[in-house]
């Protein structure tokens, strides 16, 4: 469970929101009133000289000058300086750039640079009142925000703090603030609030990143900038970047050598060179939310993200658990996520269940992506001679391989290799070059290279300084190989620094092989030549992923090691050794365990072997890395049954608060979940971590859509209603995610359907919101209310109205729903203001058949007509003239709707007003 906010917490947080929530409302206002949208378009033009050299110091951000300026032909085009705001609106869906984008620290810019308003730096004279002391004050209060600081207020401070502002905000906005200030000072804080605190903490340190991971990530960097050069833009890179500026995470697959990372790492470089985009190359999901910057651009790359050779199922429970959090940290729009994967590791299952990493998805093998023939020639002119490029076309096969650019800079390098079988057998020249290093008469380098193997491809120059582990390798590996001298740490270094632009680069502190493909390779030819050196002394992941026992009988890649019949029970051996050298994540997660015959082999030599595992397993029965944990969430109940013989705990948790049963939930394992609850698998353990607090298994089945999980729980007598601490339920998830046959299953065991989560959200609020037709009228047929109100007085009705489901907003009406038709939610707005806003007019229409009131409101200046007319959408205009709206009813600015169509020269929605008169 999170700590509760502290008092001075609390205070923090309520002045952070009247700074950053209310008092831009009130700030906009004022800015309405010195920039008439009608001549905002012509002024900020006509100042262009001026605040691009305001842009020049820094006053104006990158993303501000976009929201400014936009660059993509509409709106504030330098090409017609006349063009009217109306385009500008009309286009909105698609530029997405409208004045309500500008900031609160904008538009202050803008008044201060624009107008007369003398705007200052300092904290004005507490006693003076004029529009300029008045901003000049929300200024230099938002600027604190800006520095480092604990993120307390003292009650004292706060109350002079508070009364200073709330009194300005007023003066500038209105009193229609007051009763706005005084509601944000007391109003509930609630989980939500203690993230945002944290998130404010995170965002005060100089710089999220320590500084020696900052020096490595700019190494690798200079690296990805030496080898742009050579980067051919093809139609893969040239598509892929028009998708990194639509979406905010793309997913580039491909199999190895095909141009995954470099792709990537181009797209990156462009990103920072054209839009300051600051560039993060990281390994874990958590590595986005703990470098997030929220004041600049960042783009995060992910090399490898869910796994090398196989899913790593750490990294892939890291996207899973954090998957929410990322969701809003992309929706500020300030930062991009380029991501590689080999094919085959990306379609597994477990990571197709990850959502957020398969939103976008670029397969660089597709048709769409392929290299063409053309492309294929112009990557060789970057690497060969023109009369070897001409010759490639003798090479029939040459375009079977995908790995072609890692081809054409291999044999760049080594152009005494006959090129045709270079290029016909890539492979096996590379496994016969390396063949020849072993025959020679000093096995140095084979030995040297033979280290790679058994590190993963991660040699540190702090190895090669009185590292003990390191040294007996060295023993072990000169005891295999014939070599003219003592096979050192001196040796070694000088032996990987002669290999550098051969077999080995070197980025930083660390030595690896020069591409991954490479690397494939020669784990396959040592696997092969130093079978019994690889298995006793590989790392752990190495044993993990990289072996395959023949008797499986499934076709295997080139570059897999292969255990025959003999050797089992050795390789057997090594992962009880694993098991005790606390490894033992990288047994129960082994590539090879989707295959019964593997598991019968393994589950066997475990249960044979019990005593020399048993005390380990034991010590881990209660830890985070609890075998069972795993075990659950692949769904092996065979090894599951093993391991509860053994005595192991099924209700161990993970890092992130996870029980067995949570995590075979969350997999829709039905099996898994029946074992575990035969077994004591405890359904009331909810989830404890930060982000997800008080998720029971119960709820994440609901919310996969596991419905045959969701049956088990409940016949085992599970309380449906159990929520989560923001007051969710099982039924709430799932009519949100649109899971009628979940809905039904939980409403038949006396599901609430009127249960209110935190901010007043009902299931049927949910499947509105989301559009679920089916949900929502199930929900109705079953005793749903459709009258209950959300915290900002929003109804079903409303948001049906508001996204635009018409079907929705019928049978809300024909369920009763009139009783909300003219309610309207904080900001002033009903369900046919926002209707006619967004343009639905059947919407519109169906509301005024059933009584909507077209007129202001007493306590708003919000009018249907007059959202109508803003947005153009004549049709809504026609149908509320018709039902008596007013078409010149002012609004707080003292503009009419008949007014505010002339102003925008909008001539055919004033010809519907004239003929209205």
């Amino acid at each position: 469970m999170a700590a509760a906010l502290q008092k001075e917490e609390s205070n923090y947080l309520r002045f952070y929101y009247l700074m950053m929530k209310v008092a831009p409302q009130a700030v906009r206002i004022k800015f309405n009133t010195e920039f008439a949208p009608s001549i905002l378009q012509k002024t900020l033009y006509q100042n262009k000289v001026k605040l691009n050299k305001l842009k020049m110091e820094k006053v104006i951000n990158a993303a501000q000058w976009e929201h400014l300026f936009p660059r993509t032909g509409y709106g504030l085009g330098l090409h017609d300086l006349t063009l009217e705001l109306s385009k500008w609106l009309t286009n909105i869906l698609q530029v997405k750039h409208h004045l309500r984008t500008f900031d609160c620290s904008l538009m202050i810019c803008l008044l201060r640079n624009l107008t007369d308003i003398p705007i200052v730096d300092i904290h004005p004279d507490p006693n003076s009142t004029t529009a300029g002391a008045n901003l000049s004050r929300l200024k230099y209060f938002r600027n604190q925000f800006a520095h480092p600081t604990d993120c307390t207020m003292s009650d004292e401070i706060f109350e002079v703090k508070w009364k200073e502002i709330s009194e300005t905000i007023q003066r500038i906005g209105g009193n229609q603030f007051k009763q706005t200030c005084e509601e944000s000072k007391v109003t509930k804080l609630d989980e939500n609030d203690k993230e945002l605190l944290l998130e404010l903490k995170n965002s005060k340190r100089k710089d999220p990143m320590p500084d020696g991971l900052n020096n490595i990530n700019k190494e690798i960097i200079e690296e990805w900038k030496a080898e742009k050069c050579k980067v051919v833009e093809t139609k893969a890179i040239k598509g892929l970047s028009r998708l990194v500026k639509e979406e905010n995470i793309v997913a580039v697959i491909g199999p190895s050598g095909c141009g995954k990372s470099t792709a990537i790492h181009h797209i990156a470089l462009n990103f920072n060179e054209a839009d300051n985009y600051a560039i993060v190359p990281v390994a874990f999901a958590s590595d986005l939310i703990q470098f997030y910057d929220p004041s600049i651009n960042q783009i995060f790359v992910y090399d490898d993200v869910v796994g090398k050779f196989s899913v790593d199922l750490q990294l892939v429970s890291g996207w899973t658990t954090l998957s929410k959090k990322i969701k809003k940290i992309l929706a500020k729009n300030n930062v991009k996520v380029v991501m590689s994967s080999r094919s085959q590791v990306f379609k597994q299952r477990q990571v197709r269940n990850i959502k957020i990493v398969q939103t976008t998805v670029c397969d660089l093998t597709s048709s769409e992506f392929a290299m063409t023939s053309e492309e294929r020639r112009t990557i060789a002119k970057m690497y060969l001679p023109s009369n070897e490029v001409d010759n490639l076309k003798l090479l029939p096969d040459s375009d079977c391989f995908h790995f072609f650019p890692l081809l054409c800079q291999l044999y760049s390098r080594n152009t005494s290799v006959d090129m045709y079988r270079f290029f016909s057998n890539p492979v096996e020249v590379i496994k016969d070059d390396l063949s020849m290093i072993k025959e020679e008469n000093d096995q140095t380098t084979y030995g040297t290279l033979a280290l790679f193997v058994l590190f993963n491809n991660c040699i540190s120059d702090g190895m090669l300084s009185r590292n003990e582990k390191f040294r007996k390798v060295l023993l072990e590996i000169s005891h295999q190989c014939i070599m003219q001298s003592n096979f050192s740490e001196k040796v070694v270094e000088s032996q990987l620094n002669s290999l550098i632009s051969s077999y080995v680069k070197k980025v930083g502190c660390q030595y690896s092989i020069i591409h991954d493909k490479i690397f494939d390779i020669i784990v396959s030819f040592y696997g092969h030549n130093m079978f019994d050196v690889v298995l006793e002394l590989a790392h752990a992941e190495i044993i993990r992923d990289r072996f395959q026992f023949e008797v499986l009988g499934e076709s295997m890649s080139e570059c897999i090691i292969k255990v025959p019949s003999h050797n089992e029970s050795n390789y057997l051996s090594r992962l009880c050794k694993d098991i005790n050298n606390g490894d033992s994540k990288y047994v129960f997660s082994n590539r090879q365990l989707e295959f019964k015959i593997f598991r019968d082999l393994l589950i066997a030599y475990l249960e044979k072997n019990k005593a020399i595992v048993d005390e380990t397993l034991m010590d881990l029965s209660e830890s985070f890395e609890s075998p069972m944990l795993d075990v659950a969430g692949q769904g092996y109940c065979d090894l599951a049954n093993m391991l509860i013989r053994m005595g192991m705990n099924v209700n161990a948790r993970d890092q992130e608060g996870r029980t067995p049963l949570y995590r075979a939930s969350e997999s829709g394992h039905e099996d898994m979940v029946s074992l575990l609850l035969k077994n004591e698998g405890n359904f009331m353990l909810t989830r404890d971590d930060s982000l997800n607090e008080g998720e029971s298994p119960l709820f994440v089945a609901s919310k996969k859509g596991h419905k045959n999980v969701v049956n088990l729980f409940l016949d085992y007598d599970c309380n449906p209603n159990i929520c989560t601490d923001n007051q969710e339920s099982s039924l709430h998830i799932a009519s949100q995610n649109g899971h009628l046959d979940i809905v039904k299953v939980l409403l038949s065991k006396k599901a609430n359907p009127n249960l209110k989560a935190v901010h007043g959200v009902t299931p049927l609020y949910k499947a509105a919101e989301e559009g679920h037709f089916n949900v929502v009228k199930y929900l109705l047929e079953h005793r749903a209310d459709p009258n209950k109100i959300t915290a900002d007085v929003e109804s079903p009705l409303f948001i049906a109205a508001q996204m635009g489901y018409f079907e929705i907003v019928y049978i809300l009406l024909e369920h009763g729903s009139y009783k909300t038709t003219n309610k309207c939610n904080l900001d002033g707005m009903s369900p046919l203001y926002v209707a006619s806003r967004e343009g639905h007019t059947q919407i519109v229409k169906l509301l005024l058949k059933k009584g909507a009131i077209t007129k202001i409101s007493s306590y708003t200046t919000l009018s249907p007509l007059h959202a109508a007319t803003v947005m153009r959408h004549n049709e809504i205009v026609r149908l509320l003239l018709n039902h008596k709206a007013d078409p010149c009813q002012c609004n707080q600015d003292g503009v009419s709707p008949m007014m505010a169509a002339s102003q925008r020269g909008y001539e055919d929605t004033v010809e519907i007003f004239r003929h209205s008169l």
